[in-house]
């Protein structure tokens, strides 16, 4: 079975970009923590469209 980085076309896709990709992952981690401390679907009970819909 062929390494996942083994095409150099997919391995410069994550060299060149690897700023995007720590952005894209950072703003996924800080959304994921801001979800669970608050309940939110999928962590918990409450939906993001009731808690829109209070204001």
């Amino acid at each position: 079975m062929n390494n996942l980085f083994s095409n150099k076309k997919l391995r410069n896709l994550f060299v060149d970009f690897k700023y995007e990709w720590l952005a894209f992952g950072l703003a996924l981690l800080a959304v994921t923590i801001i979800f669970v401390m608050q309940g939110l679907t999928p962590f918990g009970k409450q939906n993001l469209l009731i808690s829109d819909m209070g204001t």
